[in-house]
């Protein structure tokens, strides 16, 4: 039974509804929502179009292939703005440079540049730059693409174009949370910045800042054998305080800037997280509403029935109060089954503005060098601990569900031991002590209390097989005519035979109790408690000279047919 479940691809509501309260998963359902960069472009055009102060930290995008009327439109705007441009160059002219252009915007004198990413790409993989319509053709298929906005106007760092790849945990999404580490990488692109150009868009290592494409560039420098503080991959820490050096500032205010970005991107999809959350826990438990242990769950609404909790500081509809007459107790919530591990690739703008590229699901945690093994390392520790998972948790589960189980089955709580054999020892009583099912538990009712009837029966001098004498006669194994006999008439059922004992013993004979032939020699006592319950009276309604009859019929072949077999199966075996 595992603990943490660490995976590379997205989850389904189906595999939260399957996890233990004590279990955690590495990602919520829903998150492919800005993971994606087609979804994540139309979030962030849905939060701009309603908050368009806020959210003006993403470059335009297009997602293509809905928007690629408007894709071809741009790039012939592109094609219309260069031949004017040639015209003014040949006529002496000048271009009109004093109109300042969208910082979104890449090439000079105004034209869009796009990069075409693939929406599921990863690693710098399929991308490629366009400026007009002619260039789509070699781009090749761009049926799950997004045409972002080249940033025009990228901050630099030693001549070379770079961005950040921070690291958010996301630990709830109903109440949000998230951690940002306070360190992260600085990946900086093999070749020296130029503005793109048709000459130059085929220089993916100028214009992108993926490690994985820059890395088998030829002036690619490791970060093991540059200088400290140097190489193409930075410690972001040390990238942050040469900025702020730089452009006076601090390192504080970079770090807000940041920070904002992360909280606002997750923010657009939060309802959606919290929605595919809940609905999976409650399909689990079967509840309308519920939490991470899967109890019933209580809404924020103070002072309605006693089924909706008090609200607190975590603003969660699910939340638990540890004290339920006390809105501002502190919050006793359970943990969240699932967190999640995002990278964010941040660029910033001349204007230390800083820009969201895209969000990474699966971060890699390749470590080429030991600077890798040092953020990542430190960062996965982090993470870890940070889900605060005790073994007391599992095995009090456990126990938990044991004592459920007990109490399902058998209708009588157990007590439940700590350790796995002894556990399984429990539960073999409880079997052994009472019956799986309602049928045999009538069936066990009806024994009791024929077996208690008898005692009375006995009492008043009544007959028990195998109580006469063994000495003189022989007996067939019927009952004795002495003493009150059951009324054949009244059972059916009633076996008037039984088999004789071992030996040539009678296995009946004399009146109970009376020793004039001899000392009586009786029989085991199992089969004493059966012959009371045969000579008892029929009182339930559920027929108990059948289940007596049938009971009687079952002890009588396990305790003389089978030996007989065993014999002749011994005999067999010595010829």
């Amino acid at each position: 039974m595992w603990d943490l479940f660490w995976s590379d691809l997205s989850v389904s509501g189906d595999r939260v509804q399957r996890m233990l309260p004590f279990q955690r998963l590495n990602h919520f359902p829903g998150m492919l929502e800005i993971c994606r960069k087609g979804a994540l472009s139309k979030h962030m055009a849905r939060m701009a179009a309603r908050m368009p102060s806020e959210y003006r930290f993403y470059p335009p995008s297009l997602v293509l292939p809905d928007q690629l009327d408007e894709l071809l439109a741009a790039l012939r705007r592109n094609k219309s703005r260069s031949e004017q441009q040639q015209q003014q160059q040949q006529q002496g002219g000048q271009w009109g440079g004093a109109q300042q252009q969208p910082q979104a915007a890449g090439g000079p004198h105004g034209i869009t540049t796009f990069i075409l990413k693939p929406s599921a790409g990863t690693q710098g993989r399929g991308i490629s730059l366009v400026q007009y319509p002619n260039q789509l053709k070699d781009v090749g298929d761009i049926s799950s693409c997004v045409a972002q906005a080249y940033l025009g106007t990228p901050l630099l760092l030693d001549g070379f174009k770079f961005d950040l790849r921070v690291y958010a945990l996301v630990v709830s999404v109903d109440p949000l949370r998230i951690h940002l580490y306070d360190e992260g990488l600085a990946r900086l692109a093999a070749q020296p910045y130029q503005p793109p150009t048709p000459a130059n868009l085929a220089a993916v290592t100028m214009h992108l800042t993926n490690y994985a494409v820059n890395k088998g560039a030829a002036g690619f420098v490791s970060s093991d054998a540059a200088p400290a503080g140097g190489g193409h991959k930075r410690p972001m820490s040390a990238v942050l305080g040469q900025l702020a050096a730089q452009h006076s500032t601090s390192v504080a205010v970079l770090r807000a800037s940041i920070a904002e970005v992360v909280n606002k991107t997750v923010m657009a999809i939060q309802p959606l997280l919290a929605h595919s959350y809940h609905t999976s826990l409650s399909a689990a438990s079967g509840t309308g509403s519920s939490n991470s242990n899967g109890g019933s769950s209580s809404s924020g609404h103070t002072g309605s029935s006693s089924s909706w909790g008090p609200r607190c500081s975590c603003l969660s509809p699910d939340h638990v109060s540890a004290d339920a007459a006390d809105p501002t107790a502190p919050c006793a919530c359970p943990p969240s089954l699932c967190f999640e591990l995002l990278g964010f690739d941040i660029m910033f703008d001349r204007e230390l503005q800083p820009w969201l590229l895209e969000v990474n699901h699966s971060p890699s945690f390749a470590s080429d060098s030991r600077l890798d093994r040092a953020v990542k390392g430190e960062m996965l520790a982090r993470t870890l601990h940070s889900l605060q998972q005790r073994p007391e948790t599992k095995r009090e589960f456990m126990q938990a569900e044991a004592r459920a189980q007990s109490e399902r089955l058998y209708n009588s709580p157990a007590a439940v031991p700590s350790t796995r054999a002894a556990v399984g020892a429990g539960l073999r009583r409880a079997m052994s002590a009472m019956p799986r099912n309602r049928h045999l538990r009538a069936a066990a009712a009806t024994l009791d209390e024929l077996t208690a009837s008898s005692a009375a029966l006995l009492a008043a001098g009544g007959h028990v097989w195998g109580g006469g004498s063994t000495g003189g006669r022989q007996s067939s194994g019927s009952l004795s005519d002495a003493g009150p006999q059951p009324n054949p008439g009244s059972c059916p059922h009633y076996p008037h035979r039984l088999p004789t004992g071992s030996n040539g013993a009678g296995s009946g004979g004399g009146t109970g109790g009376d020793a004039a032939d001899g000392p009586s020699r009786p029989e085991p006592e199992l089969r004493k408690r059966y012959c009371r319950i045969l000579l008892a009276p029929v009182r339930s309604s559920v027929r108990p000279c059948v289940l007596t009859h049938w009971l009687f019929a079952v002890l009588v072949t396990q305790r003389y047919q089978q030996p007989a077999v065993c014999q002749h199966q011994q005999q067999r075996r010595r010829r």
